[in-house]
């Protein structure tokens, strides 16, 4: 099967920013890792019936799950904190009130960041040292980043040698669960075309993301699944015809049509948390005594 419509595949290529925090692999010329394209993003109704509604209507759907999430595990973090692929800030700020530094690795969209939520931003290749001395973080959280960053060791590496003994790294990224949705209800190639539009490069099990987290000096790794492989599939089917075209052409229509879909995978993608019904991962780790290598 086929995504719908050249034009709407060079409307989801924006995807690789707008959704999940962008970047591209070393070399490709494109923006550096971290890099999110600015976006309007509102909040609608209120308490366990708001959403978030920017975008196109699926990404506000996978927005709005981990909005709800990254908000409960960010709203105590310890300061100094830090925003890993902060964006605009528009999402950082709907999580807390006041954020020490953001990293993003697009310049261009920094200065839309607020700053009265973020003290400071700056524009960072993650794959890099961060411009801070080692251990002068409490806490770290970055939003749909780090599985588009090519090779993640260096940018984990980066986050604990900036993190102090036993501070915290909240993390959300998709999981190898979101190529199994995609592959069983339509096809691999299917399933390979749009996670190469998204720009997912690291989709791996939670025992992966463990792995690799203790690699590099993290401990209490805890995990918890979001984003049912119902609601990634809904997702998907968003991005073939009709609804790429006519949500192109007639926005208003097409969210008032969705959005019983929505608050439904909402709710459920926030109850159900087992690694195989789920497509998505929240890790909170601690970051260990020893030194970074």
């Amino acid at each position: 099967m086929q995504l719908a419509l050249d034009s709407g595949v060079r409307g989801l290529a924006g995807l690789r920013r707008g959704l999940s925090g962008g970047g591209e692999p070393a070399g490709s010329g494109g923006p550096l890792p971290g890099a999110q394209a600015h976006q309007d993003c509102r909040v609608l109704g209120q308490g366990e019936d708001a959403l978030l509604r920017l975008g196109r209507v699926y990404q506000s759907l996978w927005r709005t799950v981990e909005w709800r999430l990254m908000r409960e595990a960010c709203h105590d973090l310890p300061r100094p904190v830090a925003d890993l692929g902060c964006g605009d800030g528009a999402f950082g700020a709907l999580l807390r009130d006041k954020i020490d530094h953001g990293f993003d690795g697009d310049a261009e969209i920094l200065p839309h960041c607020d700053l009265s939520v973020y003290e400071a931003v700056a524009a960072v290749d993650l794959r890099e040292t961060l411009p801070l001395p080692d251990g002068s973080l409490a806490s770290v959280f970055s939003n749909s980043t780090f599985e588009h960053i090519v090779p993640v060791e260096r940018a984990l590496a980066s986050v604990a040698r900036a993190l102090k003994p036993g501070g915290t790294f909240v993390i959300s990224v998709p999981t190898v669960g979101l190529v199994h949705a995609f592959e069983s209800r339509y096809t691999r190639a299917f399933a390979n075309r749009l996670n190469t539009i998204l720009g997912h490069h690291n989709l791996w099990s939670w025992a992966e993301w463990e792995t690799r987290l203790r690699d590099v000096g993290f401990v209490g790794v805890n995990m918890r699944g979001y984003l049912t492989v119902d609601a990634a599939r809904w997702f998907a089917s968003r991005q073939l015809a009709p609804w790429e075209p006519l949500e192109r052409r007639f926005p208003e229509y097409a969210w008032k049509r969705s959005v019983r879909d929505i608050r439904r995978h909402v709710r459920d993608s926030l109850t159900i948390t087992d690694e195989k019904a789920t497509t998505c991962v929240l890790v909170e780790a601690v970051r260990g005594g020893e030194a970074v290598v």
